[in-house]
């Protein structure tokens, strides 16, 4: 997968699902996959094989509303750090502003996309023989965009992970960089993108999923990110 491709379309991607449910696809078949062709060709209205939360915060209050607990550390305290002083990175430290969750149905949409614009036509049959840059079945990819980390190194001391409802928590198999990192006012922002067997890890494609996330900052603060995956195909 192209990450610098993927990281402009994070930019410029909006929210599909509207009021339809839909459910995360884990593995596609014949009828999904022909969904999602169709909706790269146009054939169909688009579906939202991209689930942004946009975690921004707007007058004290977080653009994706409840998508945020506090999951260890003063639960008055950690978040009121947040609302009330977002871009205080001196003091809290850097703050994600967004996560994306995609898997085999973007990875599919981006395949049929490319052979649109190349002037091919992509059969069923042949996208689900190839395979071709796909995650695997049962398997998510998180993109975290972070804003505000004094050094670019500390990107790699955000700790993500998935927790079922059991309360079991999955650490990423997996880790890399989107090439969109850029330093400004002495600050650095990016996205780093981290691989999970979902499934495995207890997830339900019709149900919710919880991230855990704490930050570079070192302080008791983690907290819970919540996706509602039929808002995901």
């Amino acid at each position: 997968m192209n990450l610098k491709k993927t990281a402009t379309r994070l930019l410029l991607v909006s929210l599909l699902a509207g009021g339809h449910a839909f459910a995360w696809v884990p593995k596609l078949d014949q009828t999904s996959a022909k969904e999602v062709i169709d909706s790269a060709y146009n054939r169909r209205d688009p579906l939202p094989t991209l689930l942004t939360l946009d975690l921004t915060v707007e007058n004290g209050a977080f653009k994706t509303p409840g998508a945020v607990s506090v999951f260890d550390g003063d639960k008055t305290a950690c978040l009121a750090n947040w609302t009330n002083a977002p871009t205080d990175f001196a003091t809290y430290g850097s703050r994600p502003v967004a996560v994306t969750l995609t898997g085999q149905a973007d990875d599919l949409f981006l395949q049929a996309q490319e052979a649109r614009n190349a002037f091919k036509n992509l059969s069923v049959k042949d996208a689900l023989a190839s395979g071709e840059g796909r995650l695997p079945d049962g398997h998510l990819r998180v993109y975290v965009r972070m804003q505000g980390l004094q050094a670019e190194r500390l990107r790699d001391a955000y700790n993500v992970a998935m927790r079922a409802a059991d309360g079991k928590v999955t650490a990423p198999y997996r880790r890399a960089f989107v090439q969109d990192w850029k330093q400004e006012g002495g600050r650095w922002s990016g996205t780093m993108v981290y691989y999970f067997d979902a499934l495995k890890a207890g997830i339900k494609p019709n149900g919710k999923l919880d991230l855990l996330l704490r930050t570079e900052a070192d302080t008791d603060c983690a907290y819970q990110i919540t996706a509602d995956l039929t808002k995901l195909y």
